[in-house]
């Protein structure tokens, strides 16, 4: 009888903590002005691709030989995705100009292909973090 009370007791208790566990939705979903999804992190996850450093000195030369903002495409970096997935970058600067309101490197992202654009001198190496999601 204590056994059976026991395991009755047992039962219960499993029943009540599984239903007072809460589920939190995970993920990261991304909305533009009118609501529609831009992107959804929720069934899948970023990944990391590659890494590039440009150093002070290249920077500094191009800036010297092309100006500042020139518009002029500095390096391609050209990406082979996988189907369904979508290509991303981010640049690490050193020291990012307040005043001017700009980094040392920009890329910009059209398709498959990475587009580096010097936008001032230096300060320090640039870096290019590119993948896919």
């Amino acid at each position: 009888m204590v056994i059976t009370i026991l395991i009755l007791m047992l039962v219960i208790g499993l029943l009540v903590y599984s239903k007072r566990r809460k589920k939190v939705p995970q993920g990261l979903k991304v909305f533009d002005e009118n609501g529609n999804t831009v992107i959804d992190l929720t069934t899948n996850l970023t990944c990391v691709l590659g890494v590039k450093t440009y150093s002070q000195n290249e920077i500094n030369n191009f800036v010297r030989a092309h100006g500042r903002n020139s518009g002029v495409v500095y390096d391609t970096i050209t990406v082979n995705l996988p189907a369904g997935y979508r290509l991303w970058a981010y640049c690490i600067c050193p020291r990012f100009d307040y005043f001017l309101g700009e980094q040392t490197i920009v890329a910009i992202v059209s398709g498959n292909q990475i587009n580096i654009l010097v936008k001032r001198d230096g300060e320090g190496n640039s870096t290019v973090v590119w993948g896919i999601y």
